[in-house]
């Protein structure tokens, strides 16, 4: 047979009351530990983000410079045309600014590199100068996710709904002392005195409370 907890009929009494202020200071404890596992967790997804951007940038760049070179021998291609009468001259136009679009693209190819490679260097916490030169190849397969098995890591693994449960927790214990303080308060004060044989009055002395 499972017991109740005993719940107290006067004011301060009854052994929940007596353990709240250890229990909340031990939910406290445990909310600061998530925090600070929510706080790594943020940073390394960060990281994890900025050097799959850099990635990306680098990947771009390769792709523009490639397109670059392509114009640049496309123009060169017309040019010969042009020298052997099979072109007119006026159909190379268009070449020539498809490679002044793509030395433009490069140009913004390379500095989106540099903004990822300082903004995965400011996570890091390292050097500015310093040169990272990604090695891993981006390959981007389907992932297959099981939702119930999402869900459970999720409750049980999220420090921001870990919290809330803690959090829950301590409203409870601080409704349990709001609904203990509209108790009666049944502490007793009493002393003693009385007169001695002169006459005198003896001092009197404090009694238990409670």
């Amino acid at each position: 047979m499972e017991c109740e907890p005993h719940t107290a009929t006067f004011k301060g009494g009854g052994i929940e009351v007596t353990t709240a202020s250890v229990r909340t200071a031990r939910i406290s404890e445990k909310i600061n530990v998530l925090s600070l596992q929510a706080t790594i967790m943020d940073t390394v997804t960060s990281v994890i983000i900025s050097y799959r951007g850099l990635l990306q940038a680098i990947r771009q760049l390769d792709i523009n410079r490639q397109s670059l070179e392509r114009s640049k021998e496309l123009v060169a291609i017309n040019r010969e045309l042009i020298s052997a009468g099979r072109m007119a001259e006026v159909e190379i136009v268009q070449t020539e600014a498809d490679v002044s679009n793509r030395e433009f693209d490069l140009l913004s190819a390379e500095n989106s590199v540099d903004s990822a490679r300082l903004a995965l260097i400011k996570l890091l916490d390292i050097d500015r100068h310093t040169m990272i030169v990604p090695t891993e190849k981006m390959n981007l397969e389907p992932a297959v996710l099981d939702y119930e098995q999402c869900k459970m890591l999720a409750f049980n693994n999220r420090p921001d709904y870990l919290s809330a449960l803690l959090d829950l927790e301590t409203s409870k214990i601080n409704l349990m002392l709001a609904k203990n303080n509209k108790l009666w308060d049944l502490s007793l004060t009493g002393g003693y005195g009385g007169i001695d044989t002169s006459g005198q009055a003896i001092i009197q002395q404090p009694g238990m409370q409670g």
